[in-house]
């Protein structure tokens, strides 16, 4: 292990290969087979920090800088390790004088780590606030457009029957999508006992919903109860009272359109909705929703509308 005469400036000069020419290029074969037992590493060299993009040359020169005083630090502790461990008998003072120098070189090792670490998080921060100031410049390909159009429960014009069909699929489509949320946000999903609410909920815009909650069993099969409901949303109701007129216009074999006008008080009341049924493996589900706007049923002025939503499995 290493004398009592070790220098450490000298072996630290030897490490990074700047020791004096005139020194002959090294030491003597004991202090250089010591300087060999020495630059063993303690622990496997930390992998490379990966970076993304090209790297400014400054940059590069920063983190060899960086990885050199890493690696001089090291080797300082692990000079002061094999000192500390040396055969020689030490003091007790001296020992916990350099146990307590080792213990600072570690620490401020680490400090540095963790300022680099921070450095780096700074520069992704101010990526991420310069990222979310930019002006955001949305642009939708022109079937996105037709879905934002339909979303909004709007139909083409009477003249365009491609769009005015695949419209009204989109819209009770997208509610669809939404069966699985509006059915757990009631707590219908999981449930194994009868259910029925009705409840007036206010929305953030201001609105005020009135929602109707029923969850039962029936001793039928779910397909033969499917196709009943189905049968009634689909055909006209027999003895309407004589001031409500109803009429159903087939889209295809599983898609109805109903307008309803009651005219039963001064302000009269029309609901035009798109009823689809979706037969799907393990369950009967049908979908109604309201169109608010349609050219080919104009609403007149001051009469009323009914904008409702409907899910059934």
């Amino acid at each position: 292990m290493a004398a009592e005469s070790w220098d450490f400036d000298l072996g630290v000069k030897y490490f990074l290969g700047n020791a004096d020419d005139d020194n002959g290029g090294g030491i003597d074969e004991e202090t250089r087979g010591e300087a060999v037992d020495m630059a063993a590493p303690p622990s496997a060299p930390r992998p490379p920090r990966r970076t993304r993009g090209r790297i400014p040359t400054h940059r590069k020169q920063q983190l060899e800088l960086e990885g050199l005083r890493r690696e001089l630090a090291r080797l300082k502790g692990h000079v002061m390790e094999i000192q500390v461990n040396a055969s020689r008998k030490m003091t007790y003072w001296e020992r916990v004088a350099k146990m307590e120098q080792l213990d600072a070189l570690k620490a401020t090792h680490e400090n540095e780590d963790l300022r680099e670490a921070v450095q780096d998080h700074e520069v992704f921060i101010d990526d991420l606030r310069s990222m979310l100031r930019k002006k955001r410049h949305l642009m939708a390909a022109p079937h996105e457009m037709h879905e934002m159009w339909d979303a909004y429960c709007q139909l083409p014009p009477v003249n365009d029957a491609f769009r005015r069909a695949r419209a009204m699929h989109a819209v009770v489509d997208y509610e669809y999508k939404r069966l699985h949320h509006v059915f757990m946000r009631h707590g219908l999903l999981s449930t194994t006992t009868d259910v029925f609410r009705a409840e007036l909920n206010a929305q953030p815009s201001g609105d005020i919903h009135f929602e109707v909650v029923q969850h039962a069993t029936l001793a039928a099969p779910y397909r033969a109860i499917g196709a009943a409901a189905w049968q009634v949303l689909s055909t006209s109701i027999p003895d309407l009272p004589p001031h409500v007129d109803q009429t159903i216009e087939p889209i295809d074999e599983c898609t109805v359109y109903t307008h309803m006008t009651d005219k039963h008080h001064d302000t009269m009341c029309h609901g035009h909705i798109l009823v689809k049924h979706y037969a799907v493996e393990g369950r009967e589900i049908l979908i109604g929703r309201s169109i608010l706007d349609d050219p080919a049923h104009p609403t007149p002025r001051g009469d009323l509308i009914e904008d409702s939503t409907f899910w059934y499995m």
